[in-house]
């Protein structure tokens, strides 16, 4: 069995590294930004509180990560690679860079997530309109 000081130090090294490192997340106005260190998922108030898109943060204290500028498209693009990704319609616009959209394929939706088929809000949507088809 580990030692839970072994491993209360090594999270606590983790965590230091993660203030002197950058992390790149997608951010809505008002919401958080998240990274993981160590298996464990960290969440941050970003800094501009009102910054929308996506950008590369900082932390600065336990519960607040510095914008130090916007992500370009292909930091974007590889970060998006991780998850599996579907053709939607995009519906109506909520607010801002936020729509609501739905799947364009039913059956596609239903064999790869559980949950059923819904309506889903899309955020960060940069260019679209109603009816047109995007890759989330």
């Amino acid at each position: 069995m580990t030692n839970i000081g072994k491993l209360l130090e090594q999270l606590a090294r983790e965590e230091q590294q993660l203030r002197s490192t950058q992390f790149l997340a997608p951010c809505v106005t008002g919401g958080r930004v998240r990274t993981r260190v160590g298996g464990m998922v960290c969440t941050f108030a970003p800094q501009p509180r009102q910054f929308e898109g996506w950008g590369i943060f900082q932390v600065q204290t336990a519960r607040i990560a510095a914008l130090v500028e916007e992500a370009d498209v292909f930091q974007v693009a590889e970060y998006l690679e991780r998850f599996p990704r579907f053709r939607l319609r995009l519906a109506y616009r909520l607010r801002g860079q936020t729509w609501l959209a739905y799947p364009v394929s039913e059956a596609d939706v239903r064999q790869r997530i559980s949950g059923g088929v819904r309506p889903i809000p899309v955020h960060l949507v940069t260019e679209g309109s109603a009816f047109e088809v995007i890759a989330a």
